[in-house]
């Protein structure tokens, strides 16, 4: 084998990596965006469930105030 030979066997390797490299990166880069794109939902449906939810009462002390007084603790 010549190193001419060789030199283009060595390039051809290096080519087939490269663009194995570059599948694989543009492969998790799109796992990357998509699972943003899930957390970015997910982060605006607990927003708008907890913007969905009435105030609680609260105290200056921020205890949450009674709603229902039993027997016991009049």
């Amino acid at each position: 084998m010549t190193p001419a030979d060789r030199a283009a066997r060595d390039e051809a390797e290096a080519a087939a990596r490269d663009a194995r490299h570059r599948a694989d990166y543009d492969r998790q880069a799109e796992a990357n965006r998509a699972a943003a794109v899930l957390a970015i939902a997910a982060e605006r449906d607990d927003l708008a469930a907890l913007m969905r939810r009435p105030p609680i009462a609260r105290q200056a002390t921020g205890q949450t105030t009674a709603r229902h007084i039993t027997g016991s603790q009049r």
